[in-house]
């Protein structure tokens, strides 16, 4: 029986801790941000030593997270705001050419998108775990200042806006 309580507590707290990532960004440290080298759907080349003086948005999703999908029209006014020539939006997922190119004729998303079957490695070299969907603003010096994991709800879609626009300003 006590066996069982503190198994059933533990999952408690796990999972407590686990719904609680979304609300918070995950990580506010600055630290260097690692290099790649990307190809959208289109066959742009996008890799870090060209995009280097400029700021990156990076989104981690899936065509198979709700969550990620649910968040798309919102991603699309971020980009619309913040559409200049020194704002890079990549979305890096790892669905097929095919699969992306079929859901995205129902779900258009601003971001470029860049399918990759490093996709789970590149999520281990930006120091964060293997989940979706995470956010990061890399500013012009190519240090990640911002990093949040899951879905934004409104408050969070809002303060990400303002840390874009600190990043630009600086």
């Amino acid at each position: 029986m006590k066996r069982n309580f503190i198994s059933l507590l533990a999952f408690l707290l796990g999972l407590n801790i686990y719904t609680q990532i979304p609300n918070f960004p995950l990580d506010t440290t600055v630290r260097d941000a690692s290099e790649f080298n990307l190809t959208d759907l289109e066959g742009n080349h996008y890799n870090s030593a060209d995009l280097k003086g400029d700021i990156v948005i990076l989104n981690f999703w899936g065509i198979k997270c709700k969550p990620c999908v649910d968040e798309i029209p919102d991603l699309n006014s971020v980009v619309e705001e913040f559409n200049t020539s020194n704002v890079h939006f990549i979305g890096i997922t790892n669905g097929s050419e095919d699969e992306l190119k079929e859901f995205l004729k129902e779900h258009p998303f601003s971001y470029i998108v860049c399918p990759t079957e490093d996709y789970k490695n590149l999520l281990i070299k930006f120091n964060t775990f293997p989940a979706v969907p995470v956010h990061m603003i890399i500013d012009k010096e190519w240090k990640i200042v911002y990093r949040y994991i899951g879905r934004f709800d409104p408050g969070s879609i809002e303060y990400f806006k303002r840390k874009i626009q600190s990043t630009l300003n600086n």
